[in-house]
């Protein structure tokens, strides 16, 4: 007899989730079949779209490394056609295939094999050992080449509001962080024992802010928002908790920025270039990133009017909007069309021209139950892994 949690048996259970994976697992194969289409006509190359990624990011409201998967299984049906069938039949998950297409083509066969008996962490393990049996391209005599195209730095602030940093580098690369943290662990532990490698990486981090110069610091300068009555927040919103703000008081430099109703202090016609804590206000309201719901760029912005200063448009806050510069140089070239209030949160339309030739975002309701799978999907056996069994399992390549 299987034991009962919250009223369902664990058989209950698994048979239930896997009926959804296998579901899921299919429209995610599905996904990455309309994604093919969408690469092979262009689909995707809108005026200020620059990646396949960002445009599924945009249409799909998916998270910037999120949209990454479907794209890179894309690109990989032509060199992984059976680790891409076990996804369109159901047969393995989404992440589990992307793991599965890091290994090299002519390994297809028994990463098919394997894939869906493996976790994913078993799948990068097995695509890694996989990979040893491909030699590593190498930049040409006296090129020192561009950044390995693998490398990898992903940065979000979680639900809890704590920052999460992934990075994956090339050795070279990482051997050179590697050695910046542990000269600054090093330093710091003379101080204080209790110093970890976390203390070491904010470290580095203010040095390089500390190093550079007056104007540069103050484009990156960390700047906090308080309301009348209202919470204290970061940039991008966040709350700030109520310890940090009293260390921030008690500890930095706070500049006011005079508000009434709400809204800062216009200064309409008078002033042609955005005062700087207007600035500030503006980047608050826009969460710090550019505005284009198609864009995710949180650096190198700009403010824009949205009615051009000499077409008559106030220096107001309901009139300035914040933009990457992709997406300003866009606008002004006639790729873009910015139109509305920029105070109110769905009061812009952003257009690709001619004028109104993009609808605003709204998510379609899903209109019928999903697709049943042809197979059921099975989890991964959960055994142990160990590298030498997978001595001698991959083919070598094809010589030429």
């Amino acid at each position: 007899m299987y034991p009962r949690a919250m009223g369902i048996t664990v058989e209950e259970a698994e048979r239930r989730l896997a009926s959804l994976c296998g579901s899921l697992n299919v429209l995610h194969g599905q996904l990455v079949g309309l994604v093919v289409d969408i690469i092979d006509s262009g689909a995707w190359a809108v005026s200020g779209v620059r990646t396949v990624e960002q445009w599924l990011s945009w249409q799909a409201g998916l998270a910037p490394a999120t949209a990454r998967h479907p794209v890179s299984l894309a690109t990989a049906t032509a060199t992984h056609p059976k680790v891409s069938a076990l996804l369109a039949d159901g047969a393995i998950s989404l992440d589990q295939a992307t793991a599965a297409v890091a290994a090299a083509g002519h390994c297809d066969d028994v990463m098919a094999d394997l894939a869906p008996l493996s976790t994913v962490r078993q799948i990068r393990v097995e695509a890694r050992v996989a990979n040893t049996t491909v030699p590593a391209p190498g930049p040409s005599a006296g090129d020192d080449g561009p950044a390995s195209a693998t490398d990898l730095v992903t940065q979000h602030f979680d639900e809890h509001g704590r920052y999460v940093l992934h990075a994956e580098l090339d050795g070279e690369r990482g051997r050179i962080l590697e050695a910046a943290l542990a000269e600054a662990h090093d330093r710091r532990f003379r101080g204080d024992e209790r110093v970890s490698r976390a203390d070491a990486l904010v470290d580095v981090a203010a040095r390089s802010l500390t190093q550079c110069s007056a104007g540069r610091l103050e484009l990156f300068r960390i700047n906090v928002f308080a309301e009348s009555g209202g919470p204290v927040t970061w940039m991008d919103g966040a709350a700030l908790p109520d310890a940090v703000r009293r260390h921030l008081a008690c500890d930095g430099s706070w500049t006011p920025v005079v508000t009434h109703g709400g809204h800062p202090v216009s200064v309409g016609r008078s002033q042609r270039i955005v005062p700087e804590r207007t600035r500030r206000l503006v980047e608050h309201r826009d969460r710090g990133a550019c505005r284009v719901p198609w864009c995710d760029r949180r650096h190198g912005l700009q403010i824009h009017h949205v009615r051009h200063w000499e077409e008559g448009g106030a220096t107001d806050t309901p009139n300035l909007v914040t933009l990457c510069a992709a997406c300003h140089r866009h606008h002004h070239r006639g790729r873009l069309d910015i139109a509305g209030d920029a105070d109110e949160p769905d009061g812009l339309t952003f257009a690709r021209a001619p004028a109104g030739d993009g609808p605003r975002i709204r998510p379609t309701p899903p209109n019928g139950p999903p697709p049943e799978p042809p197979h059921r999907y099975r989890h991964p056996v959960g055994e142990r892994l160990d590298r030498w069994a997978l001595v001698g399992v991959f083919p070598q390549p094809a010589a030429g």
